[in-house]
């Protein structure tokens, strides 16, 4: 084999050159590579949030929807509160609608329930009224019969009382 270094002709098992003193190549330690391993911070390749405008309140939605609910529930069992909680709940709902806050559905069904209500409260409060009109119209001695004579025509039979 030749040196590597100065190119004279070294012996197989010699552990060096005898020209330059420089190690063959076959008798030089082999270095073992141990993988150096970087730490790398990844990149985050991400765009940039975009900022969003601050959220509106959405209680006066809430507050619509939770009281035309009520009063469609409850209302019933007590009229006066119940016409109360639907004109509150009517307010805010439209309250919330003209500020344009967050939670419009909510809102819009707050109203919506709120005026079924009231609509139905005013159908019942005219039929009882109408119907204690014509009761006591034909005058307080005949209620809850009138004195007049009741007749059945299908039996040919005339009650006078």
């Amino acid at each position: 084999m030749y040196c590597s270094k100065c190119g004279a002709w070294i012996d197989n098992n010699a552990a060096f050159c005898p020209s330059c003193g420089n190690i063959p190549a076959a008798r030089q330690p082999v270095p073992v590579y141990q993988p150096v391993v970087h730490y790398v911070q990844p990149v985050q390749h991400y765009a940039q949030p975009v900022p969003r405008a601050p959220r509106k309140p959405m209680g006066l939605a809430v507050a619509s929807l939770v009281l035309g609910l009520v009063c469609m529930v409850f209302g019933w069992c007590f009229l006066p509160v119940g016409i109360i909680c639907a004109l509150v709940g009517f307010i805010l709902g439209l309250v919330s609608i003209i500020k344009r806050d967050d939670g419009r559905g909510m809102a819009v069904a707050g109203v919506i329930l709120s005026a079924i209500f009231i609509a139905l409260s005013v159908i019942f409060i005219i039929t009882i009224g109408i119907t204690f009109f014509e009761i006591f119209k034909s005058g307080i001695s005949g209620f809850p019969f009138p004195t007049e004579g009741i007749s059945i025509q299908a039996y040919n039979i005339k009650v006078t009382v």
